[in-house]
């Protein structure tokens, strides 16, 4: 919900880039309780499981903070 409140102050079109982060968060819960059950249900655990979903997350964040990110973002005044 933080990343939410932040973006008023780095961005003007703040309907496009909230939807964006939602979307991202909705996609990161279906893809952690897809990936858990998977686990589960094939190996009996869910270890697999939670390296799975932490691989997908680093990956997540190395494209975010290569590409695009907050690096050269200033806040809106």
């Amino acid at each position: 919900m933080a990343v939410i409140k932040l973006i008023p102050t780095y961005f003007k079109h703040v309907g496009a880039v909230s939807g964006l982060a939602k979307a991202a968060g909705a996609v990161c819960g279906f893809t952690m309780t897809v990936t858990l059950a998977a686990s589960k249900h094939l190996l009996g655990g869910y270890t697999l499981g939670y390296a799975i979903w932490s691989l997908m997350n680093v990956a997540a964040f190395r494209i975010v903070f290569s590409r695009v990110g907050f690096r050269h973002a200033q806040p809106l005044h």
